[in-house]
C-alpha cells in the first residue's frame, strides 16, 4: 500500500479467506472500495499471507455489503 496524500496509517486489520480468491482480484476490489482514501494496495506493504487467509490493513471496517461483494468475487 502506498499513501499518496499522507492521510495517516491504516488502522484496521481484516482476515479474508484466500479460498478461490487470488490477490489480483482482491487488490482490484480494495483499490476501488477505498479509492477515496487515495491508497493503492500492494501485497508487499499491507498484506500478509497468514496461512489460508490474507491479513489486510484497511482504513475502516468492512461492512456486511463489502463482505458479500468479496464473496461474489470468488464466484467470478
Amino acid at each position: 500500500m502506498t499513501n499518496r496524500d499522507e492521510q495517516g496509517p491504516l488502522r484496521k486489520e481484516v482476515l479474508i479467506p484466500k479460498y478461490e480468491l487470488d490477490w489480483s482480484t482482491l487488490k482490484a476490489w480494495l483499490d476501488t472500495r477505498f479509492a477515496s482514501y487515495n491508497y493503492t494496495f500492494t501485497e508487499r506493504f499491507n498484506v500478509v499471507c497468514a496461512g489460508d487467509k490474507y491479513l489486510v490493513y484497511i482504513p475502516e471496517d468492512l461492512t456486511e455489503q463489502d463482505k458479500e461483494q468479496i464473496s461474489k468475487l470468488r464466484e467470478e
